[in-house]
């Protein structure tokens, strides 16, 4: 075999594995990590630095990376619970709370698991640490554990009558709180303050005064004077049920119905991904571009991690022209039909918020292309159909002025 005809070869096998990475690379720049292989659904997920993360799930499941998501190594807890809640205090040591009452810890990073139920009952849904030493979990029916030797016993605070659902909790300057409780002494008393609603699911302190939330309402709470004044902004039909920012602009929810990105404060958001089969219960952002999302397939209940690292902003558009174009247009896709792959090309003659999405027969969404602020001009955006069925399928163009729809046909 002559030396072109190898150069040629390579160039098919390299192609050939271009074509197939579009299986895992989502329209929205969100890439499935498909080094994770579990039958397991995911419930946390949580990154103490770039390289170091951890996820937590059903059913006793633990990952952990150490070289920002490149591998995922399993941890097993050892439990048939699920685990609500992780939180490693260095690379070695770290801590577990779940179902009935579960409290776990490794001081292995992970490669072994001491289980504590202690006669708790309720499901503890939060855990954080001040120190090595002291640390609280927060949970249903307004129980709070707290411990000051490094878990070797847990114990009530001394008020532990709340009539609340404690979902979730945060530490700033040294103060412990849950979404209407507040700590000063490392969780041994608490009082209440002017807090978020009883349902709230994330939060996010940034000051004595500015605290963000999502709620399973559908809800992103804030309030700018320390919870004198609330404000509620709908963000979905569905729960919401994880919150990160990464500043007081940047922040991203996961949801049932899929992950929301807002860039103004929570003012407005947009749906940046959504997937009728997955069901999300946990984001972080590592920062505004970089960020993982963590849920599970609805049908299967295997778990689900997705990473973007452009914010989520779509990589398959692009803007093909310099020409402003007088009007707006969706054109026909090409090829059609296709597999896996096709070009949508469309004109935007003044700049908005422009939406791409793709639909069933049914009507249900599929797949959102592109929702995001786009100057004037013509684009084209790739639709990589790998992980949908054979059929007809319609993608409809939405804008301030103008919507438009069309027909293709995925063939495989």
């Amino acid at each position: 075999m002559n030396s072109s005809k190898c150069v040629y070869i390579l160039f098919l096998i390299f192609a050939l594995l271009i074509q197939s990475s579009g299986k895992i690379q989502a329209q929205s720049g969100w890439v499935v990590q498909t080094q994770i292989d579990t039958t397991e659904g995911f419930l946390y997920v949580k990154f103490n630095n770039v390289n170091f993360g951890y996820i937590s799930g059903r059913n006793g499941a633990v990952y952990i990376t150490t070289n920002a998501g490149l591998n995922w190594f399993s941890r097993f807890a050892g439990v048939s619970n699920h685990l609500l809640s992780l939180l490693f205090l260095n690379q070695n040591t770290g801590y577990g709370c779940g179902q009935y009452g579960m409290i776990i810890k490794t001081t292995n990073q992970g490669i072994n698991w001491s289980n504590d139920y202690q006669g708790f009952t309720q499901d503890l849904w939060s855990i954080n640490f001040f120190d090595a030493n002291s640390g609280f979990i927060t949970g249903d029916g307004g129980k709070i554990r707290v411990t000051t030797n490094s878990g070797n016993n847990w114990f009530y605070p001394n008020n532990n009558i709340f009539n609340t659902n404690f979902r979730c909790s945060y530490i700033f300057n040294d103060a412990a709180y849950t979404s209407s409780h507040k700590s000063t002494n490392r969780g041994v008393d608490w009082f209440t303050y002017n807090g978020m609603p009883n349902n709230t699911m994330g939060m996010k302190i940034f000051s004595e005064s500015t605290f963000y939330g999502c709620s399973v309402l559908g809800q992103f709470v804030k309030t700018t004077n320390g919870g004198q004044n609330w404000n509620g902004i709908s963000v979905s039909n569905n729960g919401l049920w994880g919150l990160s920012f990464a500043d007081m602009s940047t922040g991203y929810i996961a949801g049932g119905s899929g992950i929301f990105k807002t860039t103004n404060g929570g003012l407005n958001w947009n749906q940046i991904y959504s997937n009728q089969n997955y069901g999300f219960r946990a984001v972080y952002a590592i920062s505004k571009d970089t960020v993982y999302a963590a849920g599970f397939n609805v049908i299967t209940v295997n778990g689900i991690l997705l990473k973007t690292t452009t914010g989520g902003n779509p990589v398959g558009i692009q803007p093909i022209s310099n020409y402003i174009p007088k009007e707006y247009g969706l054109h026909q896709n090409y090829p059609n039909p296709f597999n896996p792959v096709t070009h949508i090309k469309f004109n935007i003659p003044e700049a908005g918020n422009i939406q791409l999405k793709v639909f069933d027969v049914l009507g249900k969404a599929v797949n959102t292309l592109v929702n995001e602020n786009l100057q004037p001009g013509k684009y084209q955006v790739s639709f990589d159909a790998s992980e949908i069925s054979s059929g007809i399928y319609y993608y409809q163009l939405i804008t301030p002025g103008f919507t438009d729809t069309k027909k293709m046909i995925v063939v495989k």
